[in-house]
């Protein structure tokens, strides 16, 4: 099943964007429309008749530039954590497969030897010194508790 966290953020790091672009193109017509109309001769006379008309296209620039700057830093940054997201993966955990340690007053047997035996359950090897293999052990692959039926010594390599 796909995450569902992940795919949002990338939905609304697409939004973003959509903005993003929307507010860039609006932002191209008001310039065209500034230069038009704002400069030379065509503003000198729009300047002497409305003085504010200028400044509220001036002002929509602004605006605009800062909406499609934001919003596209947003998105962007939006879309690298969805990525992010997606790609990770929460299931995969590294799983250390030792049989618990316990100490039992025995005589001494070298602890650098290793023994194995297979889980009845996930037949996952169990590894781990003779004195750690005795008696019940707990799978490190699945969690079972089990007795290991036969222990394979270990070979060096």
């Amino acid at each position: 099943m796909a995450n569902e966290k992940g795919i949002g953020i990338v939905v609304f790091s697409g939004l973003c964007l959509l903005v993003c672009f929307i507010s860039i193109s609006d932002y191209l017509d008001t310039v065209d429309i500034y230069d038009q109309y704002c400069t030379g001769v065509a503003g000198l006379v729009l300047d002497l008749i409305d003085g504010q008309t200028c400044d509220q296209v001036e002002e929509a620039i602004s605006e605009l530039a800062l909406i499609s700057f934001f919003s596209g830093f947003i998105g962007f940054v939006a879309l690298i954590v969805g990525i992010v997201e997606l790609t990770r993966n929460k299931d995969s955990k590294a799983k250390t497969i030792l049989a618990p340690h316990r100490e039992i007053a025995k005589p001494f047997v070298p602890i650098s030897q290793m023994w194995s035996a297979n889980c009845p359950e996930c037949k996952a090897v169990n590894m781990g010194n003779i004195t750690q293999m005795e008696g019940q052990i707990t799978c490190g692959g699945c969690g079972f508790l089990h007795s290991p039926e036969s222990l394979r010594k270990m070979s060096r390599p």
